[in-house]
């Protein structure tokens, strides 16, 4: 009977077009959402009246399903799974936490006092203020209900600040040495591990891209990884060459694997941040260096600015790091993407890393690991590799590779004696 009574008030408030009373409205919010689409589709219930009574947790499911297939008008393709679930758990995380159950709930204050709460970065508070406003949005512009509940929403004015590091070459050198030789940790072996930072230094791969990396993005034959644009940031097929001495040890790590492998045994959850701390300090490596601090992603500042000292063209370089300057008509627009031939060369330019268990094989590897190899500079004696800076011109000593102690910097001004096999490149 209050059932039907309840139907016959939505009927008459229909006919008559009157603001809906709060008796009535909290009567709807007791229906199920079945019965309420189904007077919304007799055209009895507007939108703004199914969704107003509509759990937020119903629409956060609808917000969801749309960011899974794209719903702006520049994507071609839905968000990536990851996207989609960050964003969403962004979200449940405020609504949880507010108590916010209806779209009523919603007050900005109380979204501001919670934030507060949370032991995060100021950088991060803006992206949780970002996901939730873009929901909030999407709601209000899709008609599901009216009235902005926002209003002041606060936001941090972060300065961007590189706080990161590339490591130099003698530091890859000492990481791969010290990981390849080390115990298992985070369910790798020190082999793994190595294999893993080194992967990442030569290709500029992020950690969630190095963990949905399978046997089957190696192509070995044509000396490319690929990785499928679902998986990546720009959402574009990532295509990285490979270089040529990494054929046969490649072959190696992946033989056994089926192409659904997984290359290396990490999951979303692996604190892969802890593990290369942890790695870094058996290495002897300083986790923070003036001021700027290193983690997995120091792996691709290191590859980026490796390319920085070879012969690559601005346009090479992105294109290696999978950046690009839309804003930019002449990088963006007119410059076309450099062919694969050319990019496999430049590839060949990086620092030649040994193989981790393979660092014995001979001591020139070692040199050019090292950027040392002089004999590839001779015509061009500043091009030092120096992870990013020119430490010749600034009158920095040069590396000289002891039998008995590794690496040393030779005091300024010295003359370092150099082995047989390299007074020739020297003296040119």
């Amino acid at each position: 009977w209050e059932l039907g009574r309840t139907i016959q008030r939505i009927v008459e408030r229909r006919g008559s077009n009157t603001r809906m009373e709060k008796d009535l409205r909290e009567a709807i919010s007791c229906m199920t959402p079945k019965l309420r689409n189904q007077l919304y589709e007799f055209d009895l219930l507007d939108k703004s009246d199914v969704a107003e009574n509509m759990p937020l947790s119903e629409l956060l499911e609808k917000y969801k399903a749309a960011l899974t297939i794209g719903f702006k008008p520049k994507l071609k393709t839905g968000n990536s799974q990851i996207h989609v679930s960050q964003t969403v758990s962004r979200i449940k995380k405020i609504l949880d936490g507010c108590g916010f159950l209806y779209w009523g709930n919603i007050h900005y204050n109380a979204v501001n006092s919670y934030l507060k709460t949370l032991d995060l970065s100021e950088t991060t508070v803006n992206y949780y203020v970002r996901e939730f406003s873009s929901f909030v949005h999407w709601v209000l512009d899709g008609g599901y209900c009216i009235g902005e509940p926002l209003g002041n929403l606060t936001t941090f004015d972060v300065e961007q600040v590189d706080y990161r590091r590339a490591f130099t070459p003698e530091e890859m050198m000492a990481l791969l040495q010290a990981v390849g030789r080390s115990q298992a940790r985070y369910n790798m072996t020190g082999i793994q591990r190595a294999c893993l930072y080194l992967i990442a230094a030569e290709s500029g791969f992020r950690r969630l891209e190095m963990i949905r990396l399978t046997a089957g993005c190696f192509h070995l034959d044509n000396r490319i990884i690929t990785l499928d644009k679902k998986y990546t940031k720009n959402r574009k097929t990532a295509e990285i060459p490979i270089r040529q001495c990494r054929i046969e040890p490649l072959r190696e790590l992946l033989s056994g694997k089926g192409p659904d492998d997984p290359v290396f045994p990490m999951y979303r959850w692996t604190r892969t941040a802890d593990m290369l701390k942890e790695d870094l300090q058996e290495a002897g490596i300083p986790f923070e260096l003036d001021g700027m601090r290193a983690d997995f992603h120091s792996l691709r500042h290191t590859f980026i600015n490796a390319l920085d000292n070879t012969d690559a063209t601005l346009k090479e370089r992105m294109t290696l790091a999978r950046h690009s300057d839309r804003k930019n008509l002449t990088l963006g627009t007119y410059t076309h993407k450099p062919q694969i031939q050319r990019l496999h060369k430049v590839i060949e330019q990086l620092p030649e890393y040994p193989w981790p268990g393979r660092e014995s094989e001979s001591e020139q590897n070692i040199l050019k690991a090292t950027g040392t190899d002089f004999t590839r500079y001779q015509n061009c004696p500043s091009m030092a590799y120096t992870s990013g800076h020119e430490r010749t011109q600034q009158g920095e000593a040069p590396l000289i590779l002891n039998q008995n102690r590794g690496f040393q910097r030779g005091r300024r001004g010295s003359n370092p004696q150099p082995s047989d096999r390299q007074s020739d490149a020297l003296t040119n």
